[in-house]
């Protein structure tokens, strides 16, 4: 798996859950880092942001062309 900057992965082990976050991009990777306790990390879940969009006079016209 190739890991990109800013990315924060945690341990999977409940009794370690040691995080690390990627300072610099890979080149290559094949699988998920292993913590120094043995066990597989994953990325940290992280939810969609919603972004309200404000009706600007150039959107309104947008999508009165497409009616």
């Amino acid at each position: 798996m190739i890991m990109g900057k800013g990315q924060l992965f945690r341990c999977e082990n409940p009794r370690c859950e040691a995080e690390i976050r990627v300072e610099k991009e890979s080149i290559y990777g094949f699988t998920n880092p292993i913590c120094c306790c043995g066990a597989e990390m994953k990325t940290a879940y992280e939810p969609p942001a919603i972004r309200k969009i404000e009706a600007t006079p150039e959107i309104i016209d947008l999508l009165n062309r497409k009616s």
